[in-house]
């Protein structure tokens, strides 16, 4: 109900009243109470609620007061007091639900006020307005203004308000502007021609309409601007505006308001950001393109964010090639245009034209990364549907960048179907004529810039490319100034800045007009205009180089390389390589090119180039490996492959650089250094043959260097080295002898001969011949370079050696030989080799001037302290005229300057020898320890050859024993003579040497080829006494070579034979001959000697009982044997021949004296060995095997280092106690343990002991069977025969050990038998032959090859005499093999009886126990039982018999019905075997022994 009718009582009004005053003093509770009575009341009173939501809200109760409001309105909405304490309370708690709430309400309160208090109404629209701002509700914010602005209950002036705060609301966000443009607009000409708003209000709204249409179209912009303008003359915003818009335009021919504007705007404010850019924008269009650059730099600096600006400077940077500067351009300028907000402007059409600009520029700097980038932006850019034409044809250029060419065809095909402008026409037909260029079609190339260059649009580019063309097409159209320079010239007229026109400006003036001064002022106009072409600054320091500026060029590579980054500029660390490999420090050389190979890491020149570079600094590993790359990448080998080769010939590695240079020249035959190189390897490999005395092979490696070489100076005669170096081949084989030198030369050096070579290119040369060939080479060398000392002083050497080898013009080539040495040290007089060299040319004997070598040595060493060959020299000249003091000094001063140089050491060893010192053998073996040298090892020879031969030398003395055994003296001795006269075949001394040293060693076979040689050459002097020796020792050789005839002609042929040693050669050959008579005379005449001592007669009536012997006269060689060993001292070979008599007359007494005489006197290893075997012997003849066998055993003990008695006790096991064969195999161990080396009877001795003990595989260690035994003697000793024999045995015993024999081991077998049986036949009725025949018939018997050993047995009987017991044992295989093959059930008891005649017909042990098996086989145990007694009771019984009828007992005990007896003789068997001291410790004897215990229940 309405408050002023309500029927409230007294109370309740007092009530109301006194709510109102405690709400007027604040005394909100009292209110709340006060109120509580009128709504008890009235529960609907309207201004009880209101109070009650006034006190609620003060009190903090906000739900409360909004409830009484809400129910206040209720009761009467048209009261406007419950709105405004509602809306109140609302504004005061600010929740987002009353802020929502209070939305509603104030349109509700406007409502209640409108047309009532216009004061109110505005007030509560005002905070309706700021509500909605405050709440983001900006489009509701307009739609409320543009209605109250409507309503028409503001006044002029807040209306005005309003409008401005319309337009500032709604050009604040960019979606307002498009929804209420042209409210908007409205809105601001509705302000800007009020009449109630200022003058600055004005202005500043008038900036903003005017920034609030730029979007739309410029002429309007500008029309308003002028407005402005005209309105605000002295504000320079609307004149900024129009010169922005003027920027935006672009540098197609700028208006003329664009200058006025610019004009106006600088004279308003001449400091304005814009002035700067507005001005080279019109220089831009004007082409003035470094000042444009200049202003719009200063306008950048002042305002770095505006994009048009950085766009407009980018545009400069390509006009003038600076591409570096272009990129950085539109970065900035990609950078500012993101964050730049003028109105209007198209950001994806400036970014077109930022990222279009450097694809210019990345292709205008060229190169395969800026090409391929340029590409990537022009195919990111040609993604947009509406791509321009500038677009398509910036990508045909990108595409011709990068060498797609038939895409760029494609796509101009493509361009050209649409609609182009003419500009646009004449780029693309640019553009054709680049891709008619690119593929080598000049003359379209050519029509296409003609027609560009003939129209309107004509521009520097196409010129360029017209004279590109020119140039392309080379002869009249290139060297025609008209043409191609015309072209060029004009083109850099035209664009001064383009760096290619002068690079090939300079390309005209160098290879054309032949200017390089000009050409080097094009190439450096060319590099400073674009620093990043590799191409003009190559040619600018190749330029500087050519005329000599190298520090100029240097500081220009060096430039280029310290701005640098990684992996780029390969020209400039290229060249800089160059520059310091010639000029400077190879290490900063290789430094270079490294980084040139980071840029391009495929570049094979690159890689050469770092290789020489190591070659230069010495690294050659490195080097080595860096041409092996250049190798890998392909192409062209010939130069690494070479470099390769010469890098091995510096490092000695001689063979490999040989095999490398042939296949260089496999590739590149003609390839002049590689056929030096392959010349100068052999050169050296010949003198590393020299020097390790290999005579032949040295021979053959300087008749290859010869002919390379030779091919070398057919291609180049103009060079010297090539000469020189074939002088020097053709010199290098002076030491050999004649005999040994025959070199094949082609004909090309021999011009003279041509005509007699019909039979082939080339002829052999012998050593003079060759060696004046060399002389004609150095003489060749000279006349192309007569000033050079070093070809004079080798051709005088080489005349020096023609005259040692020519006897008849020795005088004449020595005095060429003077006078050429004479002549290098006048060209040259501080050479001291020169000087050396002309020294030993007067020590020679066509000069002998020893005063002038003197001088001449002594001048050498001034020149050069250091000097060990002439102080040497110096020596030997002093030793030769008998100054020894001095040589001595001259000696010792060399000795301290190089140690290792063998000549001094000749030389005082020389000196040692003639003053008689005990040293000279020492120094004549340290000359052979230095170096292999003709005097040296003549000298030492001579002292090893005294000091044998020197009977007064105690053989036992320190000297003695260090001088001939410890420093091995024999050997080296004749090491030393083998070289010596492997190379010198003339000297019969230094063959006697060798033959001594020879015999010395047994190597009899050797000593007689020297000793045949040294008589071949004495034969033809007159030294008769030398003749004389050296037959003696010719025959002794024979003697000893079993070629004892020829032995006793060379005896005879000497003139006198006076000595005894001579005749006692003489007599032993007589002996070994046959003739016993003369042999006899001879001992007899050396027996009535009568200066012979007791000793030497004992030994000749021992040589005279051993002749008797042999003429069958025993009686009388026993008497000339016993007086031999009645002398004293005896003679101890007599000795041992008269007990060998002994034995053979089977005279024990005998033997037993002479053995007992031995044991007195023999005290040397060999006379224990022969002691051993002679008592041995005695007690075989006595029949006593076991006490030879234990004297054996005792001499073992007593000398347990002899392996020769060892071996020797193992032969008697074997031959006497075959049942001992293991001890025989054990003692054949310890041999092999104590021998350094194994010899070929103790190979054999030990392949028979195993086979022999039955070490079979399996059965032992399979290193200690015997096949392996035979394996190991075959393999050192395949020339005997007997061990191919033992191999055949082993292995067929194995097979028969093992059963069936496998396809491969019978192969096997089969061929070692067919072998022995083919080498065995060549030794008609051997044993070794006897044995292979009855082995191989047993094997194929075996192999049940029946036919086939009937057939072998038959042949063998027919055509053989073989000894009775071999013929009936072939027999009996034969008719063994027969009944075999009628009846193959041979164990059936029917067949059994064919076989046992067979075999009784040989009752031999081996026969017993096959046919005790047999019977076994077939059953008859107790006739087996009979075979194996009877086996055992013959003289080759065995343990294995006793134990195989040990092993039957066994057997049948199991199976029999009497095991009692069968036990019984187990028992018997065993116990025999027991009692033959049968190995009871073997795995098999364990074994039936424990079956024996068993079966007798003995459990233990």
């Amino acid at each position: 109900m309405a408050a002023g009718k309500s029927s409230l009582t007294k109370e309740a009004r007092t009530a109301l009243k006194a709510a109102k005053e405690a709400i007027k003093n604040k005394e909100f509770k009292e209110a709340l109470k006060q109120c509580k009575v009128v709504l008890r009341e009235d529960k609907a009173h309207y201004n009880g609620l209101v109070f009650v939501g006034v006190a609620a809200a003060e009190l903090g109760q906000p739900d409360q007061g909004v409830a009484a409001y809400k129910k206040a309105i209720e009761g009467d909405p048209g009261q406007e007091l419950a709105w405004q304490g509602l809306c109140s309370l609302y504004e005061k708690t600010q929740t987002a639900e009353h802020k929502a709430a209070l939305e509603e309400a104030y349109p509700q309160l406007m409502k209640i006020l409108e047309g009532k208090d216009a004061a109110k109404w505005i007030k509560f629209a005002k905070k309706l307005l700021q509500l909605l701002l405050k709440n983001g509700r900006k489009e509701k914010t307009l739609a409320e203004l543009d209605r109250i602005i409507q309503s028409g209950h503001c006044d002029v002036r807040t209306v005005l308000e309003l409008q401005m705060q319309y337009v500032n609301i709604a050009i604040g966000e960019e979606k307002l502007r498009g929804a209420f443009q042209e409210k908007v607009e409205a809105t601001f000409k509705s302000i800007l021609t009020s009449d109630l708003a200022k003058r600055d209000e004005k202005r500043s709204y008038f900036k903003e309409y005017i920034t609030f249409i730029l979007n739309r179209d410029t002429e309007m912009v500008k029309e308003e601007c002028a407005r402005m303008h005209e309105d605000h003359p002295s504000d320079p915003y609307p004149i900024a505006v129009m010169v922005e818009l003027n920027l935006q335009q672009g540098t197609d021919g700028p208006s003329d308001d664009t200058f006025i504007a610019l004009e106006k705007l600088r004279a308003l404010d001449p400091t304005h950001h814009l002035i700067d850019l507005a001005e080279g924008q019109t220089k831009l269009s004007r082409k003035n393109y470094q000042e444009a650059k200049e202003a719009l730099t200063r306008g950048i600096e002042n305002v770095s964010s505006n994009p048009l600006g950085w766009l407009y400077k980018a545009h400069c940077h390509v006009k003038l090639h600076e591409n570096k500067l272009v990129e950085v351009s539109v970065l900035q300028g990609l950078r500012a245009l993101r964050a730049y907000s003028f109105p209007g402007v198209n950001k994806g059409n400036l970014e077109q034209q930022f990222l279009l600009l450097q694809s210019t520029a990345l292709i205008d700097s060229g190169g395969a990364t800026n090409s391929a980038k340029a590409l990537e932006i022009t195919e990111r850019l040609l993604k947009n549907k509406q791509a321009s034409s500038d677009l398509k044809i910036a990508h045909v250029g990108a595409l011709l960048q990068n060498g797609q060419l038939d895409r760029a065809k494609a796509f101009i095909s493509e361009i050209a179907a649409g609609s182009l402008t003419p500009r646009e026409h004449l780029e693309l037909k640019v553009r054709g004529g680049q891709v008619a260029f690119t593929e080598g079609r000049l003359s379209a190339a050519l029509e296409c810039f003609q027609q560009v260059s003939s129209s309107d649009a004509v521009s520097a580019l196409t010129v360029y490319w017209q004279g590109r063309v020119y140039w392309e097409m080379g002869g009249d159209a290139r060297s025609d100034k008209t043409k191609c320079f015309d072209c060029l010239k004009k083109a850099a007229s035209m664009d001064p800045h383009h760096s290619e026109t002068f690079l090939y400006l300079g390309y005209f003036f160098l290879k054309v007009a032949g200017d390089s001064n000009k050409s080097m002022q094009c190439f450096k106009k060319s590099y400073h205009l674009n620093p990043d072409s590799e191409e003009a600054g190559s040619m600018l320091g190749d330029s500087l180089i050519a005329s000599g500026q190298q520090d100029i060029a240097f500081e220009l590579y060096n430039s280029v390389t310290c701005k640098a980054a990684a992996g780029t500029a390969k020209w400039a660390w290229l060249r800089l390589g160059l520059y310091h490999f010639k000029f400077g420090d190879p290490t900063d050389a290789i430094n270079c090119f490294q980084s040139a190979l980071r840029a391009d890491p495929t570049d094979k020149q690159c890689w050469e180039c770092l290789g020489d570079a190591y070659m230069k600094r010495g690294s050659y590993t490195a080097a080595m490996k860096t041409f092996t790359r250049g190798i890998e990448l392909g192409g062209s080998t010939t130069y690494c492959q070479y470099q390769i080769a010469s890098i091995k010939k510096l490092l000695g590695l001689y063979s490999e650089a040989l095999t490398d240079y042939e296949e260089v020249l496999a590739e590149a035959e003609d390839y002049v250094p590689a056929l030096k190189g392959q010349g100068e390897t052999s050169v050296w490999l010949a003198r590393i043959s020299l020097a390790e005395f290999f005579n032949g092979r040295a021979v053959d490696y300087i008749s290859r260097a010869i002919n390379t070489v030779a091919r070398a100076s057919v291609l180049r005669p103009d060079l010297c080295s090539i000469w020189s170096l074939l002088g020097t081949a053709c010199s290098l084989l002076h030491p050999l002898d004649s005999e040994l030198i025959r070199v094949n030369v082609p004909a090309s050096l021999l011009p003279s001969m041509k005509s007699s070579l019909a039979g082939g290119d080339s002829r052999v040369l012998g050593k003079s011949e060759l060696l004046a060939l060399g002389a004609k080479c150095y003489t060749r060398a000279l006349q192309l370079q007569p000033e050079s000392g070093r070809l004079w002083c080798d051709l005088g050497v080489n005349y020096f050696h023609q005259s040692q080898n020519s006897k008849d013009n020795e005088a004449m080539l020595v005095a060429k030989a003077f006078q050429c040495i004479y002549k290098a040290i006048s060209l040259d007089s501080s050479n001291y080799q020169y000087w050396n060299t002309l020294g030993v040319v007067c020590c020679s004997n066509g000069i002998k001037r020893p005063s002038l070598a003197q001088h001449c040595f002594i001048k050498s060493i001034q020149l050069e302290k250091n000097n060990v060959v002439a102080w040497t020299n110096l020596g030997v000249l002093y030793l030769t005229n008998s100054d020894i003091k001095l040589a001595h000094q001259a000696f010792k001063v060399s000795q301290s300057l190089e140690p290792s140089y063998v000549q001094c050491w000749i030389g005082q060893a020389i000196i040692a020898e003639s003053v008689g010192s005990d040293e000279a053998m020492d120094l004549f073996r340290h000359t052979t320890e230095l170096k292999t040298h003709n005097e040296g090892s003549i000298g030492y020879a001579h002292w090893v050859c005294q000091t044998l031969l020197d009977s007064s030398l105690d053989q036992t003395s320190q000297l003695y024993l260090y001088n001939i055994l410890q420093m091995n003296a024999v050997q080296q001795a004749y090491i030393a003579m083998e070289k010596h006269n492997d190379r010198s075949h003339s000297e019969p001394s230094v063959l006697m040497l060798q033959g001594l040293l020879l015999e010395r060693q047994g190597l009899n076979l050797s000593a007689r080829k020297a000793y045949k040689r040294c008589v071949a050459l004495l034969e033809v002097t007159e030294d008769k006494e030398k003749l004389d020796a050296a037959r003696v020792n010719y025959a002794r050789c024979l003697s000893s070579c079993e070629n004892s005839e020829e032995a006793v002609k060379q005896y005879e042929a000497t003139s006198s034979m006076t000595d005894s040693a001579s005749l006692f050669g003489y007599a032993l050959c007589l002996y070994k001959a046959g003739n016993y008579q003369k042999c006899s005379q001879v001992y007899e005449s050396i027996l009535e000697s009568c200066h012979q001592s007791s000793e030497d007669e004992a030994h000749i009536l021992a040589a005279l009982g051993m002749v008797a012997y042999r003429c069958g006269d025993v009686p009388q060689a026993k008497t000339m044997l016993f007086k031999s060993s009645q002398k004293s001292p005896q003679s101890e070979p007599g000795l041992k021949a008269l007990c060998a008599l002994g034995i053979g007359l089977k005279d024990p007494t005998l033997t037993q004296a002479v053995i007992t005489e031995l044991g007195k006197m023999s005290c040397l290893e060999s006379g224990v060995y022969h002691l051993a075997l002679l008592t041995c012997a005695l007690f075989v003849m006595q029949g006593q095997p076991k006490k030879a066998l234990k004297s054996m055993a005792a001499h073992i003990h007593r000398y347990p280092w002899l392996s020769n008695i060892r071996q020797a006790t193992a032969e008697v096991i074997i031959s006497e106690l075959p049942q001992l064969a293991e001890v025989a195999a054990i003692l054949m161990q310890s041999v092999l343990q104590l021998q350094k080396s194994l010899s070929v009877t103790t190979a054999r001795m030990q392949s028979l002991s195993d086979l022999a003990a039955g070490r079979f595989t399996g059965t032992t260690n399979r290193k200690q069977s015997c096949i392996s035994s035979a394996q190991r003697a075959v393999f050192l000793f395949p020339d005997d025969l007997r061990n191919w024999s033992l191999l055949t045995g082993a292995l067929v015993g194995d097979a028969l050990l093992h059963g069936p024999v496998g396809p491969g081991k019978k192969e096997q077998l089969d061929r070692c038998l067919s072998f022995v049986n083919q080498q065995a036949k060549a030794v008609k009725n051997d044993p070794l032959e006897q044995w292979s025949v009855v082995l191989s018939l047993w094997w194929n018997l075996y192999q049940c090859q029946y036919d086939q050993c009937i057939g072998l047995a038959k042949t063998y009987s027919e055509w053989c005499n073989y000894p009775e017991d071999i013929v009936r044992e072939i027999e009996l295989i034969s008719r063994l093999a027969e009944v075999l093959k009628l009846n193959r059930r041979y164990w059936e008891v029917e067949n059994l009886q064919g076989l046992k005649m067979v075999v009784a017909e040989s009752l031999s042990n081996a026969t017993l126990q096959f046919l005790g098996t047999l019977y076994l086989r077939g059953g008859l145990t107790q006739a087996a039982t009979h075979c194996y007694r009877q086996a055992r009771m013959g003289p080759e019984a065995n343990h294995a018999d006793l134990l195989k009828l040990f092993k039957l007992a066994l057997d049948v005990t199991l199976v029999s019905d009497k095991p009692e007896e069968w036990l019984k003789k187990a028992n018997e068997a065993f116990s025999e075997a027991s009692r033959k001291r049968v190995n009871r410790s073997s795995v098999c004897v364990s074994l039936l022994q424990g079956i024996l215990k068993q079966l007798e229940d003995n459990q233990r």
